[in-house]
This record gives C-alpha cells, structure tokens and sequence, in this order.
C-alpha cells in the first residue's frame, strides 16, 4: 500500500453544522459550565456568540454522540472510516473524512485521506495538525488496535482529543471504552519530553458495574535532573464496583422513598505513584510528609433518594511502602447534591 498522502486542510465551510443559535440553552449552558454560574441569561447568551469556538456544552442533545461531540470536538479534526455517518459537529468545526477504501464503498461523498487507520505510516505525514481525530465503530475491524490508537493520538496536537466509539456488546447493558494522550516539553528550554496516557472503561450488566480509569506518564530526564531527584514518570489507577438495590416495597413509603431511590454496595481499589522511577523514593526521604507508591481499598454503602442525591458512608484502608498502618484508616461520612 502507498504511503498516504494528506491534503492541505483548508475547508470553509464546516461539514454536517448545526444550527447551534437554535439549540442555545442559558440553563444547559449555565448548569454545564461552573465558571458561568453567576452570569445572567443575557450574559450567557453574549459569551456563547463571543466563544463558539470552546468546547463546551450550550444545549440539550439527542444522545450520546451528540452529547460528546458538542462537549470535546472542536476546530479542525479527522475521521476515520465515517462511510455515509459522520459524526455530527457542534461550533466553527471541520473534518477530513479518511477511509481504506479509495471507492467509498461504506458510503460518503468525499475522501480526503486515503490510508488505513492500523498503517505504520497513516499519521506519519500529519503528526500533530489536528485538534481531535475520530474512530466511531472502526477499531474493531482493525487488524492492529494497539497500532491504531496510536495512529488517533498521533495525529492531533498536545492537548487534543482523540474520540473512539466501539459497540456494545449484546449481552451487555452497558459498555465503553476510551483512551486519550498528551505529548510536550516540560521545561522552559524545551529540551525534556513529558508524555501522558490514559485509559478508561465502564461495564454495566443488570444491578452490576465496573468502571476503571488508569494514567501513565513519563518524563525525560537528564543527568542533572536525576541528581535532583526530578521523577522518571508517575502512574494512578483505580477499578471500582457497584451493585445496586431497592426493595419494592420500600418505593413510595414515605418522603425518602421515590421511584428513584436506589442503595448501593461499592468496592473500591486504587493506586498512585508519583515516582515510578524507584519504589518510594520520596517517601524514603521525607518521610510520612510526602507519601508515594499509596494503594487505598474502600468498602461504602451508598443511598440515593433521587438521582441527584446521594448520602455516602465508607472506610477506607491505606496501603503504604511498609504495609497497612491502621493509624491511617479512615471512616468517611459524605453527602453530594446535584453532581
């Protein structure tokens, strides 16, 4: 296959625009963004005209995909493999349209980057030019996935937005998968890369969900920044699950009772390491001021009156380089409104 070539990006005219004046919610838009809260209806209205161009939300949406999209895509972006359903756009935003097949046999009108997302070389010739890519229901065909998130996150800038949608799978009520990264300098000569990378997954059967989130970060360091005891690279991750209940007699039975009240059974376990590089580095220097290499397990109940409600009671067991110290354990009592 020939090395794919990439056009200059220079449409005018966003692709699948919506008439976003219309859809303008000041309460959506209030509700969505905490930095707007205190601004009034005419306000809002005057920084959404003036900012269009930040991916923010600023009105109700159908589903899912129309929820992201107005969320996190914004300026120009690529996808990949959209066939006859590209993924709509919210605000002053353009797409290339990129597929294997030059016949558009999957649909579309336009090819704009012809190339295979699991091709060593697809994003070698546009390093960086984007502001987000998109893969909606393709990795699965892909012979590579490794190959082709990588391929997603080469191909926009530090900072942007790589969108991956796979399917459900049937047996399933509820699955996604998401994956995002970062590349940059550091320091103020630009001499030193930082990388980050982060992974995240939800799983939901009947009452049971599992949902996880992991970040690996790595840090070029010179010899002068090892001796200073600059970190090599850092990680976090947490898995957590979930299981929720409510009698049926109980729905209706007073003030605290609804047809949304829910209870939930929630285990949790996480881990941060702020210095990959060594185990404990700065725990072994400063001592219990500076803790690396935490692992935390937590066992809640948690009860919802509404949805919007949820009062929270859990202990959580610290885990540090010398093991558990029960001094460290905690019990936490908590309450959320509106989150």
């Amino acid at each position: 296959m020939p090395a794919p070539h990439f056009p200059d990006m220079t449409p005018q005219v966003p692709r699948a625009q919506h008439d976003d004046a219309s859809r303008f919610s000041a309460d959506v838009y209030r509700a969505s963004n905490l930095d707007l809260r205190g601004m009034s209806d005419a306000q809002l209205r005057a920084h959404f005209a003036a900012s269009r161009h930040e991916p923010r939300l600023f009105g109700p949406t159908p589903d899912t995909v129309n929820f992201m999209s107005m969320r996190w895509l914004r300026g120009r972006g690529v996808e990949v493999g959209a066939g006859g359903s590209p993924t709509p756009l919210y605000g002053p935003t353009t797409t290339l349209q990129a597929d294997c097949d030059p016949g558009l046999a999957f649909g579309g009108r336009t090819l704009d980057m012809p190339g295979s997302i699991d091709d060593p070389r697809f994003a070698q010739q546009a390093e960086g030019r984007f502001d987000f890519s998109i893969a909606s229901h393709v990795l699965e065909h892909a012979d590579s996935f490794i190959r082709s998130v990588d391929n997603l996150v080469t191909l926009v800038r530090p900072g942007g937005v790589a969108y991956i949608v796979l399917p459900d799978i049937a047996f399933l009520d509820g699955l996604s998968f998401g994956a995002s990264g970062a590349f940059g300098r550091y320091d103020n000569a630009g001499d030193h890369d930082l990388s980050l990378f982060g992974f995240d997954l939800f799983v939901k059967k009947g009452p049971f969900e599992v949902l996880g989130e992991a970040v690996f970060g790595d840090l070029d360091r010179d010899a002068a920044l090892v001796a200073a005891g600059a970190p090599g690279g850092l990680s976090g991750w947490y898995v957590e699950g979930r299981f929720h209940f409510f009698p049926d007699a109980w729905r209706g039975d007073g003030a605290w009772f609804g047809e949304e009240s829910t209870f939930t059974l929630v285990f949790r376990a996480e881990s941060v390491d702020t210095d990959d590089s060594a185990t404990a580095i700065d725990f072994a220097t400063r001592g219990r001021g500076m803790r690396d290499d935490v692992e935390r397990y937590t066992i809640g109940f948690n009860f919802r009156p509404v949805e919007k409600t949820v009062v929270k009671i859990e202990y959580q067991f610290l885990r540090e380089p010398g093991g558990f110290e029960r001094d460290n354990d905690r019990l936490v009592l908590s309450c959320a409104v509106s989150f």
